[in-house]
């Protein structure tokens, strides 16, 4: 379960000081200071939003961001939510981001584990939201540490949810259209068919141009 905090800087920050074991964590709807993904912010507002960080220990090599992602959306369509998976870490709901996930492997000596950070908004802000009381949110964030976190990707779910727009992607002097980022960050670039196959993590210095 999730231990309830008043306020904290950072859920992340605060799970990972050696105190909480395997599918253990902390919520609070008072986040101070959240972060992003590549040392972004992620702005909430008090008591309008849920924060929580949990520990999980497992083995699982690849994909557990658009994984958790995938998790996440399926409980909100528990609700009668529908929400849109935006590659690598974003949930949508009416165009509008209400959900950030961070994963942070850490490494200590021959130990690895994962640091996974989800914040969603459940009120009406400046952020855009999801309609959910507090007592659902609760729900939702202690419901992902019970999730099959080495479980195979469910395509089918992402592909149906999926919240890719249409891109320009700018290669080697090249420009080329592209609505489709396959799951393993395979970007598979043409007009009506593929003219190439780009194998990326997003950190190469490829431009992407959104429309």
């Amino acid at each position: 379960m999730l231990k309830h905090i008043e306020s904290c800087e950072s859920t992340q920050k605060e799970v990972n000081n050696g105190q909480y074991r395997n599918l253990e964590g902390v919520y609070t709807f008072n986040q101070t200071n959240g972060i992003g993904r590549r040392g972004t912010s992620w702005e909430t507002e008090e008591n309008k939003s849920i924060a929580f960080s949990y520990i999980y220990g497992g083995q699982r090599e690849h994909a557990m961001s658009i994984h958790i992602g995938i998790e996440l959306a399926k409980l909100f369509e528990k609700e009668g939510l529908q929400v849109e998976v935006k590659w690598p870490n974003d949930i949508y709901y009416n165009e509008e981001k209400i959900a950030g996930i961070l994963v942070d492997r850490i490494f200590k000596g021959n130990v690895s584990y994962y640091v996974i950070g989800i914040g969603f908004n459940f009120d009406k802000n400046n952020y855009g939201h999801i309609p959910l009381s507090k007592d659902k949110a609760i729900k939702i964030a202690n419901e992902m540490l019970k999730i099959d976190h080495e479980a195979s990707l469910d395509i089918d779910f992402y592909i149906r949810c999926s919240y890719l727009k249409k891109f320009n992607i700018i290669y080697k002097g090249d420009t080329y259209d592209t609505s489709f980022l396959n799951i393993d960050g395979t970007l598979e670039i043409g007009s009506g068919e593929i003219k190439q196959t780009l194998h990326t993590d997003l950190k190469t210095k490829m431009e992407i141009v959104r429309k």
